[in-house]
């Protein structure tokens, strides 16, 4: 995503009551189509950060485990 996408993108996420409405007036479908597709990307990349986040955690859990097993216990 560009930073002319990034700004629409954040336009939107941002935007309030009255300022959406006034997007809508003056939007067409190719607009709207757009508007989805920025928004879907966006869904994307959250999607795969949430994945990287529990991969990390569970690669954090497995070393855990297995550093258990070399650890002298008292």
């Amino acid at each position: 995503m560009n930073d002319w996408d990034r700004d629409n993108l954040n336009f939107i996420l941002n935007a309030d009551k009255n300022e959406l409405a006034a997007f809508y007036d003056s939007c067409d479908s190719k607009d709207l189509a757009y508007l989805f597709r920025l928004v879907n990307w966006e869904i994307g990349r959250l999607r795969v950060a949430e994945a990287e986040e529990f991969d990390q955690v569970d690669k954090t859990e497995t070393a855990n485990l297995i550093l258990q097993k070399f650890m002298l216990n008292k």
